[in-house]
C-alpha cells in the first residue's frame, strides 16, 4: 500500500520540524520571561546567515503550498553583529510565519 502523504524525508517535513522546534523554544522562553529568568546571549553573528536559515525553513513550507518565498538582504545590513542570535532568529521566524 502506498502512502499519500509523501516521504518523511521530504523538505516539507524537515521544514515543519524546524518550525516546531522554534515554537517549542518560544514557549519555553515565554515561561522564562514570566518567571523573570531570561538570560540573553551575547555573541557575534551574521544577520544575513540567520535570515537565510529562516528563509530556507519557510521556503520549503511555501513551496509545498505552491508559493515562492525570497530573501533580499540590504548591503547595509551585511556584516557581523553582537547580540543574541537566538532571539533574532525567533523574531524573524515569528514575523515570517
Amino acid at each position: 500500500m502506498e502512502s499519500t502523504f509523501g516521504s518523511a524525508d521530504g523538505p516539507e517535513h524537515a521544514a515543519s520540524g524546524g518550525v516546531l522546534l522554534e515554537l517549542l523554544n518560544d514557549l519555553l522562553d515565554f515561561a522564562k520571561i514570566e518567571a523573570g529568568k531570561v538570560e540573553l546571549e551575547e555573541t557575534t553573528f551574521s544577520l544575513s546567515d540567520i535570515a537565510g536559515d529562516v528563509n530556507s525553513v519557510f521556503s520549503a513550507v511555501a513551496e509545498a503550498k505552491g508559493l515562492a518565498l525570497g530573501l533580499q538582504v540590504a548591503p547595509a545590513a551585511l556584516g557581523a553583529y553582537r547580540g543574541d542570535p537566538t532571539r533574532i532568529r525567533q523574531l524573524l521566524t515569528n514575523h515570517t510565519s
